[in-house]
């Protein structure tokens, strides 16, 4: 069974794919605080968790406003984080401190976007002993998901990971062999090595795994129950 951490994309297409007997459910984050209400109704209603946050690329004058707004009842706090290539970084690194300490009061995990930034992230957390959380679509190197695992938090493998000049990210999940992973397909991005569709679907989470448990050498039984304790050790899932 492959829980889907991180799914931003089709929920016609969740109505015919939870009955996979594959694929146990997913986490839906909000990005955009315009679409919170959306996310909660359709998560509420496939009975999923979410999670809610003000995305970095969304991150401007009105962000206090909205995190101070943000409605109870999500299971996580995100999708916040620091995106080096879009945006404004130092308000980025001021709303994730608040993401996180939003986060530390509720008693929630946080979910976390980070391009090109690994570094920065990691002193923004280690401001923070008592958070927990995941930094979804990893693509950092070995050391630094050794840092962020050893700090109590998770990182998220997804579509990358099936990229054969990935490496580095290959690499990763080599050594790691599934500690302190959550699978995700982040759909409707981030799709496959030679997906043949336009978007990424959730189905493609069963792509992520079997490559998974090819990089790592581990059996999918193995896999599976080492990413629902860490599932389970997260979200309380």
């Amino acid at each position: 069974m492959w829980f889907d951490s991180h799914f931003h994309g089709d929920f016609a297409e969740i109505d015919s794919q939870q009955t996979s007997p594959d694929i146990s459910g997913f986490l839906v984050p909000a990005a955009d605080p315009q679409h919170w209400q959306r996310v909660i109704h359709y998560a509420t209603k496939h009975q999923q968790p979410y999670a809610l946050g003000v995305h970095p690329w969304w991150v401007d004058a009105q962000w206090r406003d909205w995190l101070t707004s943000l409605p109870v009842g999500c299971n996580a706090i995100g999708e916040t984080g620091l995106d080096a290539l879009k945006g404004d970084f130092a308000l980025q690194i001021e709303s994730f401190k608040a993401h996180i300490e939003l986060a530390q009061a509720r008693d929630l995990p946080v979910i976390a976007h980070c391009v090109r930034a690994v570094p920065e992230l990691i002193e923004v957390i280690s401001q923070y002993p008592n958070c927990r959380g995941v930094v979804h679509a990893f693509n950092g190197n070995v050391n630094q998901a050794r840092q962020l695992i050893e700090m109590g938090w998770y990182i998220g493998i997804g579509g990358l990971v099936t990229y054969p000049n990935n490496k580095r990210l290959r690499e990763v999940v080599k050594q790691l062999k599934g500690e302190g992973m959550l699978l995700e397909t982040d759909a409707p991005s981030l799709k496959p090595y030679n997906w043949p569709l336009e978007h990424n679907q959730a189905k493609a989470l069963l792509v992520v795994a079997d490559e998974v448990c090819d990089i790592s050498g581990v059996t999918p039984q193995v896999l599976s129950q080492t990413l629902n304790n860490n599932l389970a050790n997260l979200f309380n899932l």
